[in-house]
């Protein structure tokens, strides 16, 4: 909170040219770079993490289609062998989502974590450095002040010089430090990325290899099926112009007590338009 409040009031008497603030141009570009470099990397991790919750979606809708498909036959239909094949294949697309899991926490995220571990250390050095310089910058005003003043003790002088001293030395050892390790580690990142993006392609390539593998097998069950068969399956409901729907029923149509009379069978069944076709004679 002290540290602050003396940024906030060096700040100000700067503005007003009454105190000097040390600025190295030379830390603050490695510093920027070095933020660059964090954020990309850290939103690099992150789409991969989206990629596997893509492969997780899709995996989802392989079991979803699965299940619906097995529920449009009978166990006696010709096509049931099939569709229990399909659900049981698509239980191994889950487990080989499982396993690119595996591969890319391995290959990928663990070796990311760990690496990344040195740019948090940077960071809060960064931060260190930061409040340092502050600190050295408050020594120096407090110093100069007592100096133009006047009238100061000899040994509140040589304190002052001791605090402003211990203070430059504190922040000048790790500013050096990081004006060395920024660089370093901004240029290390793309030796270090290589096997981890190779790891990502080669999982993305076992990943759909696989699947290619697994889906296949469903080749033999489905050959003998016409692929164009529904274009001319037709309507099983009864036409719209004999639809009771579209009917009007007065009491001379009803037959008290069942049986004949006028109206009181069931109207007889036509042909349906072929599917997706227009009912023919239009609405009434």
């Amino acid at each position: 909170m002290y540290l602050l409040t003396w940024c906030v009031v060096t700040q100000a008497l700067s503005a007003m040219g009454k105190a000097d603030t040390t600025v190295d141009v030379e830390f603050d570009q490695h510093a920027a770079n070095f933020k660059e470099q964090y954020a990309k990397t850290k939103k690099l991790s992150k789409f991969v993490r989206n990629y596997e919750k893509a492969v997780a979606d899709l995996s989802q809708a392989q079991t979803g289609i699965a299940e619906m498909v097995m529920d449009q036959y009978e166990s006696h239909h010709a096509m049931y062998g099939a569709a229990v094949k399909y659900e049981k294949l698509s239980q191994e697309v889950e487990a080989l989502r499982h396993t690119l899991q595996t591969k890319f926490e391995e290959g990928f995220h663990q070796p990311l974590a760990d690496y990344l571990g040195q740019y948090k250390l940077a960071e809060s050095r960064i931060e260190e450095r930061n409040k340092r310089l502050l600190d050295m910058d408050r020594a120096r005003y407090e110093l100069k002040g007592m100096m133009e003043r006047g009238g100061a003790e000899p040994t509140r002088i040589q304190m002052s010089k001791e605090r402003e001293e211990i203070a430059t030395q504190s922040y000048l050892a790790l500013n050096q430090e990081l004006l060395r390790d920024l660089p370093t580690l901004t240029s290390d990142r793309a030796q270090f990325f290589s096997s981890l993006f190779a790891n990502v392609v080669d999982g993305q390539m076992f990943y759909f290899q696989q699947y290619l593998t697994i889906l296949g097998q469903m080749g033999p069950a489905l050959n003998a099926v016409d692929r164009f068969e529904h274009r001319g399956h037709r309507w099983c409901i009864t036409d719209e112009n004999n639809s009771a729907m579209r009917k009007s029923v007065t009491p001379g149509d009803v037959s008290v007590g069942g049986g004949g009379g006028g109206g009181g069978g069931a109207p007889p069944q036509q042909a349906a338009p072929a599917y997706g076709g227009a009912a023919a004679g239009g609405a009434m």
